[in-house]
């Protein structure tokens, strides 16, 4: 799952997604806490959330990765 930051920082954006998912975590299915992950080095930030589905009897692993777009010009 991909993320474009386009304002304020990747952290500040990451802990609004987590708590978010965490608020709806029984629409959502989670099954586990959301763990902080590193899988490409260039990436700040990464976390992994494990999700029932209502589709299958396999649960779905979803990595979240936040990129950063702003342009230099942005104002934090």
């Amino acid at each position: 799952m991909l993320g474009y930051v386009l304002s304020d920082t990747v952290e500040i954006w990451r802990d609004r997604l987590k708590q978010d998912i965490d608020a709806k975590k029984t629409e959502l299915r989670l099954t586990t806490r959301q763990q902080d992950v590193s899988v490409i080095d260039e990436f700040p930030v990464e976390w992994i959330s494990k999700h029932n589905r209502t589709s299958s009897d396999f649960p779905v692993e979803v990595y979240h990765i936040l990129l950063d777009c702003k342009t230099p010009n942005d104002v934090e």
